[in-house]
């Protein structure tokens, strides 16, 4: 009995902490769903868990590759105005599934830390534009998970609002597998749709270009549900532009801010 009064003290805690976050009238603008990533920084102070669930079937007459990353985790602080840092590692479960039977492995993925620059703020024409650098780890996770050496990556992120509700966001840039010395170059364009006041809706081209390798083409798409400013669902779906057939992927998620 005489723990019910800290019972008591958390409940009530508790319920003042989801209230306020509930009246709060900042916005989450989480880095999930999609692959194109917003220049919004988090405010100082500000924590943020993203985390989600990840399917990917890749197929061609000879393989079938499923992979799945579960508790695709991304943790963002805002350290000052206009920078945060993040550490992002996932679960993966991967089957290469030939004529021969199938092959598994699982484990951590490796450790990515990186950091979001704030550069420029939206004003009329000018987009809002951020710089993202992340280092994926070589000492961390399973061993058949993980790069040899660092491997390190940038982004320049943009967005303009096109109007009250409509958003366009693009980013570009260049990252490295730790395993070979050429870059893979990436873009990706997002066109957010606000639909009211709980439910957005995305739709997004991006691909993938690397010297040694054909390009490849994506579109992907689906929806957030706003459950208060601090907390948001996200559901979606991405393919090869060609052939969804050969390759799909359907993501879950949330977004939390503390």
């Amino acid at each position: 009995m005489r723990s019910l009064p800290q019972i008591l003290i958390l409940v009530l805690l508790l319920q003042l902490t989801i209230k306020a976050q509930t009246d709060s009238t900042e916005c989450i603008v989480p880095d999930r769903p999609g692959v194109a990533t917003s220049p919004e920084i988090l405010s100082k102070r500000t924590f943020q868990i993203e985390c989600g669930l990840q399917y990917e079937k890749i197929s061609d007459r000879f393989v079938t590759i499923e992979k799945f990353l579960f508790s695709s985790l991304l943790l963002r602080y805002g350290v000052a105005k206009d920078f945060e840092v993040r550490i992002q590692t996932d679960y993966a479960l991967n089957n290469e599934i030939d004529s021969t039977g199938i092959s598994t492995s699982h484990g951590m993925m490796p450790l990515t830390i990186g950091t979001k620059i704030s550069l420029i703020k939206n004003r009329k024409i000018i987009p809002s534009i951020s710089l993202l650098f992340n280092l994926t780890l070589p000492y961390v996770g399973h061993k058949d998970l993980r790069p040899d050496d660092f491997a390190p990556s940038f982004l320049i992120l943009l967005s303009n609002p096109i109007s009250e509700k409509l958003t366009l966001c693009y980013n570009y840039g260049m990252a490295w597998d730790g395993l070979t010395p050429e870059p893979t170059q990436l873009y990706a364009i997002s066109l957010g749709i606000n639909l009211n006041k709980r439910w957005n809706a995305f739709i997004e081209n991006f691909g993938f270009f690397h010297k040694e390798e054909a390009p490849k083409y994506y579109v992907d798409g689906g929806f957030t549900y706003l459950i208060n400013h601090h907390l948001q669902l996200d559901l979606s779906a991405a393919g090869y532009l060609s052939s969804f057939l050969a390759y799909y992927a359907l993501y879950a998620g949330f977004a939390w801010r503390i």
